[in-house]
């Protein structure tokens, strides 16, 4: 039995075949004698088919390297979720401990180490997922109006928040317009730029801001690093292109930027001077004012004080910290792995349920609500998985369910239960 051609083998042949087959055509066309007409036509069809069966092949091994990434970021991204939760579990702890000062300050540092190298290797898992999104072409943008005021001051947090770990200043020049787009995809191109901004940015500082145009609101990222060459300009969008050896990140940010804007549609643009610094930016629509939602983020916890929720995971360690997440902001909790663990959960008595939708033996979270008591159907449901197939998103969503990503994080976790409960 032959082995199955490379990815690599798959682009060179379908390229040598489309070059071959236009040369026949253009000899045809040039004018030959019937008898040369026709088996150069003969070949050309021969060629053709050839490069559609190519093709189909190539489209078959980029859709199968997107799996098996999607596979790998998926179990990687379980354990992951499990140390978010116990870190927010025990922060929660720490935040009605009165004694002991030195202990509480010892902790709160390892915590907040363990918390910086779950968010690094969270963003590296990210990056690979996104990437094998963009390439089977399954991540769809969600536009919806949001406020650029709100939007700057996210930046500002998580911007300062970096430039000031490594000694550099920064500003934030805010502008205050209601903004179109997907913003949580937004936000994963600035983080983007902000964090390249500050791994090549030795001195000086960064500086965030946004340029009213016609077409829409410029945010742009201005750095006194390194610069790049004009020759490197183009090629920084490639994959797994990095302009120096820093040992960080695997040369897939730009190029995942780059598609996330095609994506979206919107103008990405860089200016750079080498030894001078660089600005990265995209320009976001406008959006009118009628069609912006205000959100805010509940800050006191009242509202879940003594709410019964039911938890069903098959991961042990993944629902262990997120019961304990949830006791600590006053929630009396309910476990489950599968329907047979069940028996003994008062159903009538429950006010929300959470549950992944991937379980044991090929079970999902909607097979679970179809085997519950019908009096609990009529429940608020949050559904949370790590695959981030759009076909299933779509399915959670209209079977008129919340849905939540792994790994779980505390605080959107939190916002998303006020929704649910509150509002």
């Amino acid at each position: 039995m032959n082995p199955e051609p490379s990815l690599a083998t798959l682009l060179a042949d379908n390229q040598r075949l489309k070059k071959i087959n236009q040369a026949l055509i253009t000899r045809i066309e040039a004018g030959h004698n019937a008898s040369q007409a026709y088996d150069s036509f003969a070949h050309s069809i021969f060629l053709a088919d050839q490069v559609r069966q190519r093709t189909s092949a190539l489209e078959s091994a980029m859709q199968s390297k997107a799996k098996l990434l999607a596979a790998i970021g998926h179990d990687l991204m379980q354990p992951i979720a499990a140390a978010r939760l116990i870190t927010g579990s025990l922060f929660a702890s720490l935040a009605v401990m009165s004694d002991n000062k030195a202990d509480i300050q010892a902790t709160t540092q390892r915590l907040n180490a363990i918390e910086g190298t779950m968010g690094d290797m969270e963003h590296l898992l990210t990056t690979l997922l996104d990437y094998a999104k963009l390439e089977a072409c399954d991540l769809v943008p969600e536009p919806a109006p949001f406020s650029a005021a709100t939007f700057f001051d996210n930046l500002a947090i998580e911007s300062c928040q970096l430039a000031n770990s490594k000694g550099l200043a920064c500003r934030i020049s805010r502008s205050d317009c209601l903004l179109q787009g997907d913003l949580k995809l937004i936000m994963r191109i600035m983080r983007n730029f902000i964090s390249n901004a500050v791994r090549y940015t030795q001195q000086g500082r960064i500086l965030v801001g946004g340029r009213r145009r016609e077409n829409g609101l410029e945010v742009q990222v201005l750095d006194t690093g390194v610069g790049i060459a004009a020759h490197q300009l183009d090629s920084i969008f490639d994959e797994f292109s990095q302009l120096q050896a820093s040992g960080q990140g695997i040369g897939l940010g730009l190029a995942n930027v780059k598609k996330l804007c095609r994506s979206m549609q919107l103008p990405l643009q860089v200016v750079s001077k080498l030894g001078q610094g660089s600005c990265f930016s995209i320009t976001i629509p406008y959006a009118t004012p009628s069609q912006v939602e205000a959100e805010s983020l509940p800050e006191a916890m009242l509202w879940l004080h003594k709410k019964r929720i039911l938890v069903v995971e098959n991961d042990h360690s993944v629902r262990q910290a997120l019961a304990d997440l949830l006791t600590s902001w006053q929630a009396q909790v309910y476990t489950a792995d599968s329907v047979a663990d069940m028996e003994a959960v008062p159903f009538k008595t429950l006010d929300l349920l959470i549950i992944d939708y991937h379980l044991d033996n090929r079970i999902t979270g909607l097979d679970i609500l179809a085997s519950i008591p019908a009096a609990a159907k009529q429940l608020p449901v949050l559904m949370i998985t790590a695959n981030r197939n759009q076909f299933l998103a779509d399915s959670i969503k209209q079977a008129g369910h919340q849905l939540l990503y792994k790994p779980v994080k505390p605080a959107k976790l939190r916002r998303l239960l006020h929704h649910m409960l509150v509002v």
